[in-house]
């Protein structure tokens, strides 16, 4: 049932490996040992259910991981181990239902964080720790928590700050058979540091930015300083530049007509 194998042994209804060994019903994946299920890795080894990783192990229902170990049903992370139903993290481990974070360790349930450690239920804070149910770095009720947190993931409609070319793999679909000129989930290049966390924000559609902006407004009990935070957060900001043709200002995504 094995074909077109090379270099690979051990393998059950697994096909186009390279170097790769004791997969099971497992496709297309390099370098990589002791897979099921699991397609197109590269470095990989130990993933169950899990496509498209990279120097990723021991991931479970996990797809397009970069350098990240550990990951149950969570994907797109990148540098992120030990997470949990947790997508689109850079620099970012032991999250549980936690996306989109950078440098921040052990949250559960929060969004979006900056260099922030055991937090609960918290969104857009930078700076934090043991922190619960905030909103850029004020305190507030858990029902006000809930109701500004879905209303952001409405807005972003399954947009996340990915670090990586996850989605664009993704679209292409994960190999199933092993080519020199595969190409695997990595960083975007030519960034450094922060840099390619705010990059990775910088490609956030111009009418979604808007909306984000209109609903901070909108929420007249925001902290002052919650402009402040988000750019720091993701090097974008609201300028007063609204003065160029077209229905969205392209440098802070500010509706115009």
């Amino acid at each position: 049932m094995v074909k077109e194998n090379m270099n690979s042994n051990g393998n059950n209804w697994s096909n186009g490996n390279n170097y790769s060994k004791g997969n099971n019903r497992s496709n297309g994946n390099n370098r990589s040992n002791g897979n099921n299920h699991s397609n197109g890795n590269n470095w990989s080894n130990g993933n169950n259910h899990s496509n498209g990783n990279n120097c990723s192990d021991g991931n479970n229902h996990s797809d397009g991981n970069n350098h990240s170990n550990g990951n149950n049903w969570s994907n797109g992370n990148n540098c992120s181990a030990g997470n949990n139903w947790s997508n689109g993290n850079n620099l970012s481990n032991g999250n549980n239902h936690s996306n989109g974070n950078n440098h921040s360790d052990g949250n559960n349930h929060s969004n979006f964080l900056y260099k922030c450690q055991g937090t609960h239920k918290s969104i857009f804070c930078k700076n934090k720790e043991g922190i619960a149910y905030e909103i850029f770095n004020n305190e507030y009720s858990k029902e006000k928590c809930s109701e500004f947190t879905n209303k952001i993931f409405e807005i972003l409609e399954g947009w996340l700050p990915h670090t990586t070319n996850y989605l664009e793999l993704k679209k292409q679909g994960w190999h199933t058979s092993y080519d020199d000129n595969n190409q695997y989930v990595d960083e975007y290049s030519d960034y450094e540091g922060d840099s390619l966390y705010h990059d990775a924000w910088s490609k956030l559609p111009k009418d979604k930015l808007a909306l984000l902006f209109a609903y901070f407004d909108e929420c007249t009990w925001l902290p002052e300083n919650k402009f402040e935070i988000f750019k720091d957060i993701t090097g974008l900001e609201k300028k007063s530049c609204c003065t160029e043709e077209g229905n969205y200002c392209s440098h802070c995504g500010s509706k115009l007509r």
